[in-house]
């Protein structure tokens, strides 16, 4: 049986600082402009799955901005 992630929370991860998506469908599109956290909730996702970012290893670069940590829920 595959695992799904029926929501998600981020807090204080990268451009987020408060932010909660369910996921309710079988399959979910993600789109929107540029800049605007696409990419990021990607990278949420992959962190909840493999505790790490695609991105990079240095775990204090995917906090937002101004603050020591950050938190995902899923």
């Amino acid at each position: 049986m595959p695992l799904s992630i029926a929501s998600i929370s981020l807090l204080q991860f990268k451009n987020y600082f408060h932010q909660e998506y369910g996921f309710t469908e079988r399959i979910v599109g993600i789109c929107g402009r540029n800049g605007r956290g696409k990419t990021n909730l990607l990278d949420a996702i992959h962190y909840l799955c493999f505790t790490k970012s695609y991105f990079t290893r240095i775990d204090s670069l995917v906090a937002q901005h101004g603050h020591q940590g950050f938190r995902l829920e899923g």
